[in-house]
């Protein structure tokens, strides 16, 4: 299945999958912004097992990533 593609998605630094090295270095510098700015809960979502909720809500994610970061079944998927 990938043979039939020109680009190949490569490795880069701290984890970060990208087509090109352009791309990582924008990545890259746009996930340093949002952690600079606080922005970073806006783009992740709480999902609860236990109590089978899933929160989108930007106050609420923000708080439980602060406090239930230690808690079991608790995850904090990319919305995207």
């Amino acid at each position: 299945m990938r043979n039939r593609y020109k680009r190949r998605w490569r490795y880069f630094d701290e984890g970060l999958i990208a087509i090109s090295s352009e791309a990582a270095l924008f990545l890259k510098e746009f996930y340093g912004n949002q952690v600079q700015d606080g922005r970073l809960p806006e783009h992740f979502e709480m999902i609860d097992l236990q109590r089978y909720k899933k929160t989108a809500d930007v106050r609420k994610v923000r708080a439980a990533m602060y406090e239930k970061t230690k808690e079991p079944f608790v995850f904090f998927p990319c919305k995207n």
